[in-house]
């Protein structure tokens, strides 16, 4: 292997907990889990309501909006597929769940705890993956 060869980003395991919502990326849609006892949405996807307990869940429609929680700037290679800086977004979603994500369409100067944000997939390796962009108010 040549050292200019671009190493792979290792992507997230789907089993019988988030088939549902990998799927959903693959369509262009967020989805999470719901509970219909408690109704609330969780993520990530798990065999039962964490807040209830119930085993009972449904996957629902998000809107993809949310803002930044909180982030970090990465200045250290961790892993040759995210060459630094690179950065690592939680994002609070408005139906209230946070997602670990990273930003894109943005200079890491520029982000903001509190920018108003917006999921968009692309596709990596033949999947796609939800990703967050600025969006205007």
């Amino acid at each position: 292997m040549s050292g200019n060869a671009k190493t792979e980003r290792p992507l997230p395991l789907i089993d019988t907990e988030t088939r549902s919502f990998w799927e959903s990326c693959q369509d262009g849609h967020l989805v999470l889990p719901y509970c219909e006892h408690c109704q609330q949405f969780w993520f990530p996807p798990t065999s039962a309501c964490p807040r209830c307990l119930m085993p009972v869940q449904t996957y629902r429609p998000v809107s993809g909006r949310g803002e930044v929680y909180s982030y970090v700037i990465y200045h250290q290679a961790y892993h040759p597929a995210f060459p630094p800086p690179y950065n690592v977004a939680l994002i609070q979603l408005e139906e209230g769940p946070h997602m670990i994500s990273q930003l894109i369409d943005i200079n890491d100067q520029e982000i903001k705890v509190g920018m108003p944000v917006q999921v968009v997939f692309r596709e990596d390796q033949g999947r796609k993956l939800p990703f967050f962009r600025p969006r205007s108010e």
